[in-house]
């Protein structure tokens, strides 16, 4: 057994190892050699036939003392507009492409809707459908039936219920009009002289609050000093809705019923932060990027200049392919904003590479493993052949000396020794005696 158990630790302390070094042998990394912004970094990546690092590295080179980018970006969704509560039998599936999200996330489900060019998604916790064009609006049912959050972090909240789905949709992501980028909240100011949509940046604004139900018989409750998120809960306390289907560019029509004189009433429409590693979000507007010295990161403005740090999977190098995407990206800085299109690449996220690594380290643990035990059972049967051999030729010599009986197993092989070497004793003597005799 010494040999196999040598075998079975070295099998092991290679496993362990292999393990440790996993991410090395599957990731090649290289920096380039001047430093550019963010969206040339990702170009020079590309170009490599790599992506940007997902995370920061333990380095000790020289050339990265400046910075190095990350794909890692703050991003800001378009505006969403809220629609209402819809009974699950209102969807129609020959109308739908329905996702299953890892958590159930509003803007999650609106990035992933608007890459395949939908506006109207829905929501029952992680379950993600983008809704057709013409989707009916006008049938939403009490708000009460969507008691599904989504997540505390996000500004809406609703993700459906049993039953039930929260639908919203994927407004512009930015106004001619609308001259504070920081602004996630917007209200309607409807005066004898000014009908406009404004937009706010903080919901601890009070202003005017309107609740409504469109389509029902329900008379619009309004109150007076709300910020955003507390109007939005006193309406749903409610039935109704802080609506949010309006045409932002014909605040005409969206003042009509309104009921709250010359001063500003929030309405059902935000926008959220959120944090992206993907190079496909490009329905959103691009805030911040990361930048790290070491391992050392925070968010920098996406024009400034650092190096590329890249990575390519030593696996199937050859196989990135090129998405071209027709949605618009804006960039933030201190100029003014741009919008150009992104062409990018679709390339696996951090997640789907790590699961990549896993799947082979748990692959080559499940042949290590196999192996050994085939060694084992290999081992143990050679061994036993070995002693059956053993015994039956220890048998064979000692048969010689009977003339009588059978050996049966190694009880009767040991006594047949016994009484072989006494009768051999007993011919001795009684020669012996013989030759006295004589």
């Amino acid at each position: 057994m010494d040999l196999c158990f040598r075998m079975f630790l070295f099998l092991f302390l290679w496993m362990h190892i292999h393990h440790i070094q996993s991410n090395d042998l599957h990731l090649q990394k290289f920096v380039s050699n001047t430093t550019m912004n963010w969206a040339d970094a990702v170009q020079y990546c590309m170009e490599k036939k790599a992506t940007l690092v997902s995370s920061p590295i333990h380095t000790t080179q020289t050339d990265l003392v400046k910075g190095y980018w990350t794909r890692k970006q703050r991003r800001l969704s378009p505006w969403i507009h809220v629609i209402g509560c819809f009974n699950e039998a209102h969807i129609d599936p020959s109308q739908t492409v329905k996702k299953t999200l890892t958590s159930p996330s509003v803007v999650t489900c609106q990035q992933t809707c608007s890459m395949a060019y939908y506006l109207f998604f829905g929501l029952q916790n992680t379950s993600c459908v983008c809704l057709s064009d013409h989707f009916s609006v006008t049938e939403a049912i009490d708000p009460r039936l969507c008691n599904t959050s989504c997540s505390t972090s996000e500004v809406l909240n609703d993700c459906g219920g049993p039953g039930t789905y929260s639908v919203y949709k994927a407004g512009d992501l930015v106004f001619l009009d609308e001259h504070d980028l920081n602004a996630r909240y917007m209200a309607l100011k409807c005066s004898d002289t000014t009908r406009k949509f404004v937009y706010l940046q903080y919901s601890s604004l009070t202003v005017n609050c309107q609740c409504r139900r469109p389509g029902t018989e329900l008379n619009d409750t309004n109150y007076s000093n709300l910020n955003w998120k507390d109007c939005y809960k006193n309406c749903k306390k409610e039935g109704q809705y802080l609506h949010g289907d309006y045409d932002v560019v014909d605040p005409v029509s969206a003042c009509y019923g309104t009921q709250t004189g010359n001063l500003d009433t929030w309405v059902g429409i935000a926008r959220q932060n959120f944090t992206s590693f993907s190079l496909d979000l490009s329905y959103s507007l691009q805030l911040q990027c990361e930048t790290c010295h070491q391992s050392f990161c925070s968010f920098t403005s996406c024009s400034d200049h650092n190096h590329a740090l890249c990575e390519q999977s030593l696996l199937e190098p050859t196989k990135l392919t090129t998405r071209i995407s027709l949605a618009h990206t804006t960039q933030i800085s201190n100029k003014e904003p741009s919008v150009s299109f992104n062409p990018y690449n679709n390339y696996k996220n951090g997640d789907k590479q790590k699961l990549e690594e896993v799947l082979l380290t748990l692959g080559g643990i499940i042949v290590a493993i196999t192996t050994t035990i085939g060694l084992l059972v290999f081992y143990a049967k050679r061994r036993k052949r070995n002693n059956a051999k053993d015994s039956s030729t220890s048998c064979s010599q000692a048969v010689k000396y009977v003339t009588h009986g059978e050996v049966n197993n190694k009880y009767d092989c040991i006594m047949l020794q016994t009484v072989t070497t006494k009768y051999e004793n007993y011919s001795h003597d009684e020669h012996h005696y013989d030759s006295l005799r004589e």
